[in-house]
């Protein structure tokens, strides 16, 4: 500070002892000191204050080491420079100037350091010793715990389904989490929606906040039960010890039925090897990265809050079951085409509003969520819509499908004049009640259907067949059968004997492109063994066909080299291998496979040695032939022999490196 009175020796010149002293220079005098006194006040109170008696003590940091630190005390208390909010200092090195707050990696274990006072690092262990430093993050313990969580979540899924085979599964579904983290978080997810836990109170909704899954279980903890959801209520699982089976000592016998979506298997036979791969859709509900998917349109699929969606090009469709929540799989399908133009614009003038049909647009929230669906109000029971004149084919069958539902009348039809799509005769005309959701009367059309899709909608579908010569047409599409409104919205006319996924429109026809999805290069061969092995196919076909579609081909990028899983068109399954071009074996099954179920099929091949089993039949086999060589590609949803598409659901893939006995096929197909 700057006073006059504190300067040396000026002030002791201007007052010594025993002289005498202007008053005046004495006044001025203790104004300075008492000036100079008040500006050592305010210093004192902004200064960091210790307790009497403490020891000097110095920041022995130099100004470069101080830049940008915090004033703060360490552990023990003295004065130390702290990084305000953490300071990063990368990797660990010996003869470092640390400062409270920093952290740093060891370049060796990659584990997190902080440091908890000043000090020049020696080595870690020695600072850590010290006290000087403390393990924020230890890496060895956090990829410990992912894998515990990733066996968690595995042994989850074999508690839920009790099954052999998805232990397997889960266990190869655990090697492929630990390079992929998020497909273990979505396994666990999925298992968390099947076993419930430990509640007092029956549950109204999964962990997840979904819908209850048909087989998902808790323990009741006031009742002392389990119990299980059987997909309408909670009935009683086991509650007698007597009808528990002990972990070791005791023996099942028969068969083990699940009635979880997975795999209901027999109890014997089943292999014990491990999968090589593993393909998933339905449990993981998403798609390998090692699969290159192409599509080169936007499509349509149900989500997992059952609306219809629409997704982007080259995006695969994990699809939904719209009711249950159910996952079906990968959605594999054909290039189709939605004739109409206006699918859900009722109100445009291209559609006919006739006999006192009116359409209010907008009214209604459409199954894909949004207000698009229209009000059809009729006065009585003749009023109709029609689209304008589409050019159809001769001899080509075509699916019609909308989207209805109740208003204050509950009955639809749809009429196709039979003088073009029944060879003169009487009129195809399919009628649905939208009340009860059924079909009332098929009235001459092919595969009349009608299916729910949540909050009251159906999509009602019929097929018919042109009869009349190649030209255009006018048909009744949707008809009131007495006075009152219906809401409608989507309709969709494609050539083909089964409805596909909804293709929305907006003034002209619209194409959906082919849904491709394969594996190559390593990504194939790390997996696959040219000299024996077996493949088990979980699948569903939704549009019938009269031609072979594939569920899954091998190949080394030809048909000549090639093994083929497919249905063969007849309501029937098969495997056929061909090697440069000459069929090997061609594997033919009894039994016919029920319209739209599910079929799991094991196909095993070794030279002179190919099987295959379908939904537990007995393995057909085929002791004479080649296995092809030079394979390098998996195809899934489409035959390489015919290049027909699987137009349904892929639910789960497996490869085990090994030719599978007969027994094993059996068991592993077994539903």
């Amino acid at each position: 500070m700057s006073n006059s009175i504190f300067d040396w020796p000026a002030s002791l010149k201007r007052f010594v002892r025993f002289t005498s002293a202007k008053a005046e220079e004495v006044n001025d005098a203790l104004d300075d000191l008492s000036a100079g006194l008040d500006t050592v006040e305010a210093n004192i109170a902004r200064a960091v204050k210790l307790p009497i008696g403490t020891a000097d003590q110095t920041l022995a940091l130099a100004a470069g080491q101080r830049a940008g630190l915090l004033l703060g005390f360490d552990p023990s208390g003295n004065i130390a420079g702290i990084a305000g909010g953490g300071r990063w200092r990368g990797d660990w090195s010996a003869g470092t100037q640390y400062v409270i707050s920093d952290y740093f990696i060891d370049p060796v274990s990659k584990s997190i350091y902080a440091c908890l006072e000043q000090h020049t690092s020696a080595s870690i262990a020695a600072d850590l010793a010290a006290g000087k430093v403390r393990l924020a993050i230890d890496v060895a313990a956090v990829e410990g715990q992912r894998i515990l969580a990733q066996q968690a979540a595995v042994a989850a899924d074999q508690s839920n389904t009790l099954s052999s085979q998805n232990a397997s599964a889960s266990a190869a579904s655990a090697a492929m989490a630990s390079a992929d983290a998020s497909s273990a978080s979505a396994s666990a997810i999925a298992a968390s929606k099947l076993n419930l836990g430990d509640k007092a109170t029956e549950p109204t909704v999964d962990n997840q906040g979904g819908a209850l899954r048909a087989g998902a279980t808790y323990y009741n903890t006031t009742t002392n039960k389990w119990r299980v959801w059987t997909g309408s209520a909670w009935g009683d699982g086991v509650s007698a010890a007597g009808n528990l089976v002990s972990k070791s000592g005791d023996t099942m016998i028969g068969q083990l039925t699940l009635v979880d979506q997975a795999l209901p298997i027999t109890t014997n036979n089943l292999p014990t090897l491990r999968p090589s791969l593993l393909l998933d859709f339905a449990n993981g509900r998403s798609v390998d990265p090692r699969i290159t998917f192409t599509r080169s349109s936007t499509a349509t699929r149900t989500n997992e809050k059952g609306l219809i969606e629409t997704v982007a090009a080259n995006v695969p469709r994990i699809d939904f079951d719209p009711v249950t929540g159910e996952c079906k799989g990968l959605l594999g399908e054909e290039q189709c085409t939605n004739l109409v133009t206006y699918s859900e614009q009722f109100d445009n003038a291209a559609w006919g509003k006739m006999s006192g049909a009116t359409i209010t647009a907008n009214t209604a929230t459409a199954p894909d969520g949004t207000l698009t669906a229209d009000t059809l109000t009729s006065d009585g029971a003749g009023p109709y819509i029609d689209h304008p004149a589409l050019s159809l084919t001769n001899g080509q069958k075509y699916a019609v499908s909308f989207y209805a539902k109740a208003g204050t009348a509950s009955a639809v039809l749809a009429i196709f004049y039979g003088a073009n799509f029944n060879a003169g005769g009487a009129n195809i005309s399919p009628n649905f009640d939208l009340a009860s959701g059924v079909v009332v009367s098929a009235g001459g059309a092919e595969n009349a259907q009608i299916q729910s899709v949540g909050n009251g909608w159906y999509r009602c579908s019929f097929v018919v067949t042109l009869t009349a010569a190649t030209g255009t047409y006018v048909n009744q599409l949707i008809r009131a059968t007495a006075a009152g409104t219906l809401f409608v919205w989507g309709a969709q006319i494609e050539a083909g004997s089964h409805p596909t996924s909804y293709i929305p429109t907006a003034g002209a026809a619209a194409t959906r492109a082919a849904d491709v999805a394969v594996m190559t290069g390593s990504n194939f061969s790390s997996w696959y063994r040219q000299d024996e092995g077996t493949f088990l196919a979980v699948a569903k076909l939704n549009r019938e066909s009269s031609y072979p579609v594939g569920i899954a081909s091998i190949s080394d990028g030809s048909s000549n080299n090639s093994s083929v899983i497919f249905y063969r068109g007849s309501g029937t399954v098969g495997v056929y291998v061909l090697k440069a071009g000459v069929s090997q074996a061609d594997l033919s099954p009894t039994p016919v496979i029920p319209a739209n179920a599910e079929v799991v099929v094991g196909y095993a091949y070794k030279e002179n040695d190919f099987a295959a089993s379908w939904n537990g039949e007995s393995a057909v086999f085929d002791t004479s032939g080649s296995v092809p060589q030079s394979i390098n590609s998996l195809s899934l949803g489409v035959s390489t022999l015919s290049g027909g598409i699987l137009n349904g659901h892929i639910r789960r893939i497996a490869y085990y490196p090994k030719r599978l006995t007969n027994a094993e096929l059996q068991a592993l197909t077994t539903r």
